[in-house]
């Protein structure tokens, strides 16, 4: 079964029994004794939090969404190396097809990559900011550590790619797959992601913070220790990742509001919001 998770704040020091409000009925059993750990409880009162737990089933969960594939030309350049193409074509790369090829120290802003296919490709030490990539493939790349600042992806596909440590901050992402990637300690900060859909991609201790995250799948992903501070999880599926220890911002800013868990994973949310369980 789905929970869909909803946080919500009652009014200060409002005299509840926090049993009474935020047990949730499981299977008709009854439900689950909650308590406060706040020492205002002992008083009868809540000082500042009530989590209330709503069991229901979710009708618009975003799973295996549709996205618009890259377009990638029939017929492409595949005799050239990268920076070859960059000083016949200046800003821009289009068409292209790099194989195996070991990309150092690239430094270029305000590049336009347009329907090109990058196979295992290393990138090292590359800054590339400010640029703009549409249709293109990533198939087996290595791009851990690199500088995207400020770059704009529609219609991208990153498959079995390494991203560890790569800087994705301030960003657009717009029908992008992430599929079977390594991006741990990757950095999405203040970005915006549109029809995105990451599917069993390791992304322990990414940050995500400050971003905008609609219609954006998570599948089978690795979220331990991966930092929500200040986004909104509205919406966002977690009930086949593993959630343990994210990071979001105090109670009262209500990230995890709308967000779907499962009820293994509802419990665990509680305990980190300091809700004490008794069964």
């Amino acid at each position: 079964m789905h929970v869909q998770f909803y946080l919500y704040l009652c009014s200060r020091k409002q005299k509840r029994d926090v049993a009474q409000l935020a047990s949730a009925p499981r299977s008709g059993r009854g439900g689950r004794k909650f308590e406060s750990s706040h020492p205002d409880y002992t008083r009868g009162y809540i000082e500042r939090y009530v989590l209330f737990l709503f069991v229901v089933i979710p009708s618009n969960i975003i799973r295996n969404m549709k996205l618009t594939q890259p377009r990638i030309a029939k017929k492409l350049h595949n005799e050239v190396d990268i920076y070859t193409a960059l000083a016949k074509n200046e800003e821009d790369l289009i068409e292209y097809e790099f194989k195996s090829q070991k990309i150092e120290s690239l430094s270029k802003n305000n590049l336009s990559i347009q329907s090109c296919i990058f196979t295992n490709c290393s990138f090292i030490e590359c800054k590339i900011n400010k640029s703009q990539f549409s249709d293109v493939i990533f198939h087996n790349c290595d791009l851990s550590n690199i500088n995207l600042n400020g770059c704009g992806f529609h219609r991208i596909e990153f498959i079995d790619c390494k991203l560890t440590g790569t800087n994705f901050s301030e960003c657009i992402f717009n029908h992008t797959l992430f599929q079977g990637c390594l991006g741990e300690y990757s950095n999405f900060t203040t970005s915006k992601l549109t029809n995105v859909n990451l599917t069993h991609c390791k992304l322990r201790g990414a940050s995500m913070e400050n971003c905008q995250l609609n219609h954006v799948a998570f599948g089978n992903c690795n979220l331990m220790e991966a930092e929500f501070y200040r986004t909104s999880l509205k919406g966002i599926d977690f009930s086949d990742s593993e959630i343990p220890g994210i990071h979001v911002t105090a109670l009262n800013s209500s990230e995890l509001r709308g967000a779907t868990v499962t009820s293994i994973q509802a419990l665990e949310l509680a305990r980190m919001l300091g809700i004490n369980i008794k069964d």
